[in-house]
């Protein structure tokens, strides 16, 4: 943690990331989430379904590492809050966390498995890098977080994880380091999935290669079942074309392994269409 930076500065670094996560095309929507340490107890993070470019700083949430309570008199914090504060509890070089839905790195942890990737180190050279990769849990679910806690354990020098069929965990000291692993790491998973599906290489979009609408496809990814089917008229037409063709890319690269079961798909998306794709703002 950097003492010299104020509350305020560690509030608007938060806002800045979110943007930046839009920007790189890190996240889509207002998926994914951001958080910041402020002491060695407590961490602020995004609240739950807010608009990352009309978020204010006020509207971050500040959080107890240990017990992740919180001030129920604002706004309701991330549904993950409890990956952001097992990776504060447990890396204590960890200074800022972003967890993203990047494009080739959640393709590929549908999966299921740890990932070998090549990574450009800040001197250009390539480092042979394992990516370990969180077991299957329902995002928002102890579940999940227990999960993802169990790998940082076992991975006390990583500053990327997957999470199966979700998306990646990026730490690091600062904002720009958490950032650079994030883009490094999604350079190495794009050259992982073209090795393994070199008929995407180059390819305008999925569907070309794929003979069936990928609305149809199974659900390897969490946020395809969320948000397929949906109204068309009432929801993101490009969130979707996105979310449709990650979830092909999922489909390309990880077929042999199985999709979401239906059952858990089915509450996902009902939660979202009831639920969380209502209270963006």
């Amino acid at each position: 943690m950097n003492k010299t930076l104020t509350e305020n500065d560690i509030r608007s670094s938060i806002i800045a990331a979110g943007i930046r996560l839009l920007d790189t095309g890190l996240v889509a929507r207002t998926w994914g989430n951001i958080s910041a340490r402020l002491s060695q107890r407590e961490f602020i993070i995004t609240p739950s379904g807010r608009n990352y470019r009309t978020t204010e700083p006020q509207d971050l949430v500040r959080m107890d590492i240990l017990d992740l309570s919180y001030d129920h008199s604002g706004l309701k914090p991330s549904s993950e809050h409890g990956i952001h504060a097992a990776v504060y509890r447990l890396m204590p070089e960890a200074s800022f966390v972003i967890h993203t839905h990047q494009f080739y790195a959640t393709a590929v942890s549908a999966a299921l498995k740890d990932t070998v990737i090549d990574i450009a180190d800040e001197a250009g050279r390539t480092v042979r890098t394992e990516i370990p990769c969180a077991e299957y849990g329902v995002p928002g679910t102890k579940d999940l977080w227990d999960k993802v806690e169990r790998t940082l354990k076992d991975h006390p020098k990583a500053s990327c994880i997957l999470m199966a069929r979700h998306g990646a965990l990026c730490f690091g000291p600062s904002m720009e380091e958490a950032f650079e692993t994030a883009l490094a790491a999604e350079e190495g998973f794009k050259k992982l999935f073209f090795e393994k599906v070199p008929a995407a290489e180059g390819a305008t979009g999925l569907s070309g290669i794929i003979s069936e609408d990928l609305t149809s496809l199974p659900p390897y990814l969490d946020d395809f079942a969320q948000m397929v089917p949906l109204d068309y008229d009432v929801d993101d037409r490009e969130a979707l074309r996105l979310v449709c063709e990650k979830n092909a890319a999922a489909y390309l690269y990880a077929k042999d392994a199985p999709p979401i079961d239906p059952d858990d798909a089915l509450s996902q998306h009902e939660g979202y269409v009831k639920g969380y794709s209502q209270r963006i703002k």
